[in-house]
């Protein structure tokens, strides 16, 4: 009878338990800049208990999450960039900013919206760029996974206007403003070296170059032209690595910048091929 009402009990409190965590999630999710002001201006055994809850449930709901559907995607990219923009996050910045990097890797383009695409890159580079940018304060890690992280939306825009059109007049000159910044910190003497930190911003560099044609010469580039045989190699569902010719063109000719556009454009196809078959 004892063990009976202790079975119970712990089932009862296991179920009130999941019950607290969706509705402090829910909570959460309805204003999540409130939230992250409230987790910034917090101190103490609450900021403490506020950290644990983003890392521990509010991660793990969003990448579930963002299996579901495309909108759910969108909405946990946009969430994880708005929790990466916090100034006194610590661990839980730079784990928004991992997971974000990951689901941005697993991510198979065509599900993306262009209009929220577009919010999110703004909200990560308004991290980097804008006067009391975090990127300013963060450690050389941090900085390099945000790199990474805003270059990987870069060339998922690329994509995106290349095969849909949409324009980029909209945000072009905070995009120049960028490029000048990069170039600065390119020129600063402890990135001089060839790491993946001077990488990523020259890559975003290069992006940005690129976002910034008309939209006529992006659509005759040779990076368009590559995509259009990769869609036609997969469009065929026979990935003959021997068939991708214009690959070893490009790595002969040392075309970096579009060699990297491409494969993460198949790293993305393949990788959704592989988790749905």
């Amino acid at each position: 009878m004892i063990l009976m009402i202790n079975s119970q009990l712990s089932f009862y409190i296991i179920l009130s338990g999941v019950t607290d965590a969706c509705s402090s999630i829910e909570s959460f999710l309805k204003d999540v800049e409130k939230s992250m002001g409230e987790f910034d201006n917090a101190d103490g055994p609450l900021k403490e208990e506020k950290e644990q809850f983003i890392l521990l449930q509010l991660l793990p709901y969003l990448e579930v999450s963002w299996g579901k559907s495309p909108t759910k995607k969108m909405d946990a990219y946009r969430i994880l960039a708005k929790i990466s923009s916090s100034r006194s996050g610590g661990e839980v910045v730079k784990h928004a900013l991992l997971q974000l990097q990951y689901l941005l890797f697993r991510d198979n383009l065509e599900s993306c919206k262009e209009n929220t695409l577009l919010k999110v890159e703004k909200i990560i580079r308004s991290t980097i760029n804008s006067p009391d940018a975090v990127f300013k304060e963060e450690a050389d890690s941090v900085r390099e996974i945000r790199l990474s992280v805003y270059q990987r939306i870069l060339c998922l825009i690329i994509v995106h206007q290349i095969q849909a059109g949409f324009p980029t007049v909209d945000f072009n000159n905070d995009l120049r403003k960028l490029r000048e910044e990069l170039k600065v910190c390119c020129n600063q003497v402890n990135y001089k070296g060839k790491n993946y930190f001077r990488y990523s911003m020259e890559f975003i560099e290069e992006a940005i170059s690129y976002l910034l044609k008309p939209n006529n010469k992006v659509a005759a580039s040779n990076l368009g032209g590559c995509l259009d045989q990769c869609q036609d190699i997969l469009e065929k569902q026979d990935l003959d690595v021997m068939g991708l010719t214009f690959l070893r063109r490009l790595m002969k000719s040392r075309e970096w910048f579009d060699m990297h556009c491409i494969m993460c454009y198949l790293h993305g196809k393949v990788r959704f091929s592989v988790i749905r078959g």
